[in-house]
């Protein structure tokens, strides 16, 4: 068992929220993820350049008009919101929409 094969898909190839979900794996910078807390986090600056962590999207949902994706990560439960985070969507903070990697294994 390994992997057998990577791809990368970008949003315009990407038909709906529903298939990236599915998919769901992201890679990003973690270094502003390491501070967050609660809430929908939106990132000040792109983040695609140092790619040095993976999370999942599993979800996604809008809280007083903003729209998030829900991110699982791999730091525990005691990080985030039980594990996960809320990443503001439709804007590709950490580039989340426009870079998204799927795995054959």
């Amino acid at each position: 068992m390994g992997v057998h094969a990577l791809a990368s898909f970008f949003r315009r190839e990407v038909e709906s929220d529903h298939w990236a979900v599915w998919k769901g794996e992201a890679s990003l910078d973690a270094e502003e993820l390491q501070y967050y807390s609660r809430g929908v986090l939106n990132p000040k600056r792109s983040y695609y350049e140092r790619i040095n962590h993976s999370v999942n999207l599993v979800g996604w949902g809008e809280q007083n008009g903003t729209p998030y994706w829900i991110m699982k990560n791999s730091w525990g439960r005691q990080w985030g919101e039980n594990g996960f985070a809320r990443i503001k969507r439709g804007v590709d903070a950490f580039k989340v929409e426009s870079y998204v990697q799927v795995a054959t294994v």
